[in-house]
């Protein structure tokens, strides 16, 4: 078996930058993905301060 890889003819100069077309957002889609932050970290926010109290309320507060 051969883990042998063939290399690129032109590699990629990593100092180049690519040609990328600006993406125009929307109005709603910056409340969109602000209400998809919260969404996401508002939960494991809660769930990490709950074991955290837990935590406090094993060994320290009984």
């Amino acid at each position: 078996m051969s883990f042998n890889r063939q290399l690129e003819e032109d590699p990629k100069d990593p100092t180049q930058e690519e040609d990328v077309e600006p993406i125009e957002l929307e109005k709603e889609d910056i409340r969109a993905m602000i209400l998809a932050g919260l969404l996401t970290f508002v939960p494991v926010l809660i769930l990490f301060m709950g074991a955290l109290y837990l935590i406090i309320y094993l060994l320290f507060l009984r």
